[in-house]
């Protein structure tokens, strides 16, 4: 195992693909529950009526997510878009958003997933 490592960290390879689990735990858990707020570790409520209003926004509105800089055809690639069936000019002019703290419902996922 501290060969493998070792490896990774030579290759410039060990942040390579850190991020993909966050999808499929995202998935899993809305599938389960119907609903998911994710807040990386990080992120902070200044107090816990602020994490409950969010909660209480996710819940009302079906999706929550604050906008990173930028539109979504500057942040995903092509590719990634064309796979998903999103490669829309109305979706490309889109805000992109902050996953570091992002809520959905199933009903709201099921409905846009639609529209798509």
């Amino acid at each position: 195992m501290a060969y493998f490592c070792t490896l990774l960290l030579m290759s410039g390879l060990w942040n390579a693909g850190e991020y993909a689990w966050k999808a499929i735990m995202v998935h899993t858990v809305l599938l389960e529950r119907g609903f998911v707020y994710w807040a990386d570790a990080g992120a902070r409520f200044r107090t816990t009526s602020a994490l409950t209003d969010t909660l209480d926004y996710v819940k009302r509105n079906g999706f929550a997510s604050r906008n990173s800089s930028g539109k979504v055809k500057e942040w995903c690639h092509v590719k990634q878009l064309e796979y998903l069936d999103a490669n829309k000019p109305r979706l490309l002019k889109q805000p992109n958003c902050d996953a570091s703290g992002i809520g959905f419902t199933l009903r709201r996922c099921s409905l846009l997933s639609s529209t798509i």
